[in-house]
């Protein structure tokens, strides 16, 4: 515009000066370039171009002398400055309204471009005049290939698009606006056939005579997914039979399902008057600030079990999950849980565990008297009951043996003591659950426990074979109805206890008969042997001379196992005596290293005749009081032993010390060694290890039996360490008792 208004500036000047005529008007023509210039370019340069118009009619003056007044200059003036200025003044505004115009034009075309709605603009008859980017990403088609299609078409299932016209013609024709002006939601199609669900608002502007559609579309796929979610959720909390409750972080309850309602009996109302504090069971230490700190600091509590309370008292027992709540922010501001009633389950463990512990009890409890008191902490912790009492059947009385009380009480409740005596009736034999009134003379204690304020009373005898052997009793100051599973347990284990003492009367019945036959069979065996024993010693000498030499041998051999057959004979009668509490020693001071020297020389030739390395150690002498015959027999039996269980080339080796008071002897092989499931057994009368049998290694099991019982009686221990294939170490420990000096005796 600048370089025009300049042109004709020149021209106009140029044109002028070839003509020297006043009344020319082309000096007046000097007023357009000005015009030109404040119109495009404003006020500033249009007073510039004013300035060069008058320089034109100076120079125009000068260049053809013709004169001119003061009052033809300013009339120029007066035109050229004003135009200058109006045509200045309304270019600029011109300029900034073009300005404004395209600034609103260029944000509502960003507005329109980023919007995350589709904006698509159609006419009165349903063409589409504009169609967004984002529309071109919700429904797959490009903004080319719908421009001036039916609108319906592009973007409405076929079921719809009656309605679309019928809509469109009632807004028209009868100017009825329908959902013109409103926000509802409906279905829309992609390019690709697929429906999705979309929220859409509908504009009508007036344009030229015409109506133009302008619909925001807005992609609610996310949404309804949230929603449904949100539902499905919804629906899951109230239907669920957990409980699942929110809480502020002082413990306040501020939700609670029906769930939470099924499991603790309180309702909504009620329960969101409560805090976690009001669950805890009054006579249990206080959990719920550990859980409220753990909240707040962010942790999360997974499938804790605790003990709570519901309503009117019921003991209720859950696994909880507790996640802390946060705001938009990320601070915590809550906590939410989810309460499983995990009480029949735990109520099954606990039956479960107490059978099985049951079980285990009568492998270790060794005396009969004992397992009634040892068995009944566990089944009243199964019940659970607040305590207990064991009576034992004594002739025609009934004898409380001992009590029990629960742990999760501080104080003992005793409606019996220990040494308290009852007549038993013949109902005692069967299981009794007594409620409230019903407890009467039908069991031990029982009015004296109604009185004090234990309302149920369970009874459970064990019965063996068909007589009362002894009886739990439990108690709870609860009301609690008869539990069917809780009974049959107790009637498994008491079914258990039954067979348990049976087996042992009946062990204890052949223990006793084989100590009858033991003793029977030596003193029966011992006369015969005496006999070929003595016979044969007398043979040998007095018919020595008239003997083949093959007759020695045999003779030998009839005196080598006679002898050998008395050695066991022996044994059996020792073990007859230590079964009966008949064994006896004769007590002296020994020396412990020449018994350990004999009983290795005498072991020599059989260890030689098997190539066996024997050798002994002793790094003292020490000397107590015991039977020397007795220690050399333990001392044989274990070298004995080692050498028949080494094979041909070990190492046997015996080690004498002494520390602390305390002898050890030692014996040690490189043999086959001994399982450790085995070793438990070693001591067993008539027992013999696998290995032994497969290898058929000689014995009959009574050694290392006699070996424990001679060590016993000394107050000592053996010990035992093997591996298999490593061989074993037999370790006899004795307390060292000095001899008896005189002369260390003070004098009084």
């Amino acid at each position: 515009m600048l370089a025009i208004a300049s042109v004709l500036y020149v021209a106009f000047l140029i044109a002028r000066l070839e003509n020297s005529d006043m009344t020319n008007g082309l000096l007046a023509l000097q007023v357009i370039p000005v015009a030109l210039v404040a119109l495009e370019l404003g006020l500033a340069p249009a007073l510039g171009f004013a300035v060069a118009a008058m320089g034109s009619i100076v120079i125009w003056a000068l260049t053809k002398d013709v004169h001119i007044s003061a009052g033809e200059y300013v009339a120029r003036g007066a035109v050229y400055f004003p135009v200058a200025i109006a045509v200045g003044w309304i270019g600029g505004r011109l300029r900034v309204a073009e300005s404004t115009v395209s600034a609103r034009e260029r944000r509502l075309r960003t507005i329109v471009e980023s919007s995350t709605d589709a904006l698509i603009t159609s006419d009165d008859e349903g063409r589409i005049l504009a169609w967004n980017p984002t529309a071109e990403r919700m429904f797959g088609w490009r903004s080319d290939d719908v421009i001036g299609r039916s609108l319906p078409d592009v973007v409405m299932p076929e079921i719809i698009r009656a309605q679309y016209w019928d809509g469109l013609r009632g807004f028209l024709m009868e100017g009825e606006h329908g959902l013109v002006g409103q926000r509802f939601e409906g279905l829309a199609l992609r390019r690709d056939g697929s429906e999705f669900p979309t929220e859409v608002a509908i504009s009508a502007v007036r344009e030229s005579n015409r109506w133009i559609f302008h619909a925001f579309v807005h992609d609610t796929t996310e949404r309804k997914a949230q929603e449904n979610e949100r539902k499905r959720l919804v629906s899951i909390v109230e239907s669920t039979g957990d409980a699942i409750l929110s809480f502020t972080l002082e413990g306040r309850i501020t939700s609670w399902n029906p769930g939470a309602e099924l499991i603790y009996g309180y309702t909504e109302d009620e329960a969101l008057r409560m805090s976690l504090f009001d669950l805890v069971p009054p006579d249990q230490p206080d959990d719920v600030e550990v859980l409220l700190k753990q909240v707040r600091d962010g942790g999360r509590i997974e499938n804790t079990d605790y003990d709570r309370v519901g309503k009117g008292g019921r003991h209720v027992e859950v696994g909880v999950t507790v996640t802390p709540i946060t705001n938009a922010a990320g601070k915590i501001v809550a906590g939410a849980a989810i309460h499983r009633d995990i009480s029949e389950r735990k109520r099954r463990e606990r039956y479960l565990t107490a059978q099985h512990g049951a079980t285990q009890l009568l492998a270790q409890v060794p005396d009969l008297d004992e397992m009634g008191p040892a068995i009944m902490p566990m089944i009243g912790d199964a019940g659970p009951w607040l305590c207990a009492a064991y009576w034992a059947r004594d002739g025609e009385l009934l004898r409380c043996t001992a009590t029990w009380t629960t742990p999760m009480t501080r104080l003992p409740v005793a409606p019996t003591h220990e040494g308290a005596e009852a007549e038993w009736n013949a109902a005692q034999a069967e299981p009794l659950w007594l409620v409230g009134d019903q407890a009467g003379d039908e069991l031990p204690s029982g009015k004296r426990a109604a009185l004090g304020g234990l309302r149920t009373q369970l009874w459970i005898p064990i019965v063996v074979s068909g007589e009362l052997f002894g009886a739990f009793q439990f108690f709870d100051r609860r009301h609690r109805d008869w539990d069917e599973e809780l009974v049959g347990t107790l009637n498994a284990i008491t079914d258990q206890i039954g067979n348990y003492v049976r087996r042992r009367r009946a062990e204890e019945e052949v223990e006793q008969a084989k100590d009858e036959f033991f003793g029977l069979v030596s003193h029966e065996l011992r006369t015969p042997l005496t006999s070929i024993i003595g016979y044969g010693e007398l043979l040998a000498e007095s018919e020595a001379e008239r003997l083949t030499e093959q007759g020695r041998k045999f003779l030998s051999v009839i005196r080598r196992n006679a002898q050998r057959e008395m050695r066991l004979v022996g044994d059996l009668l020792l073990l007859v005596r230590i079964q009966e509490g008949s064994f006896r020693m004769e007590l002296e001071d020994v020396d412990l290293r020449r018994i350990v020297e004999q009983a290795v020389e005498a072991a020599r030739p059989a260890a030689d005749k098997r190539e066996i390395e024997l050798s002994a150690r002793a790094d003292s002498s020490p000397e107590c009081n015991g039977d020397p015959q007795r220690l050399g027999q333990v001392v044989d039996n274990l070298l004995s032993n080692a050498i028949k269980f080494t094979p041909k080339g070990g190492r046997v080796g015996v080690n004498l010390s002494a520390n602390n008071g305390v002898a050890a002897i030692e014996v040690t092989d490189s043999g086959m060694g001994i399982p450790k499931e085995e070793q438990q057994h070693l001591f067993d009368r008539l027992y013999r290890a696998p290995g032994a049998m497969e290898s058929a290694i000689p014995g009959v099991g009574l050694g290392l039996t006699i070996v424990k019982a001679i060590v016993d009686a000394h107050h000592g221990r053996i010990l035992v360490e093997s591996e298999p294939g490593a061989g074993a170490t037999f370790r006899v420990e004795i307390p060292v008792q000095p001899a008896h000096h005189p002369e260390e005796v003070p004098n009084e």
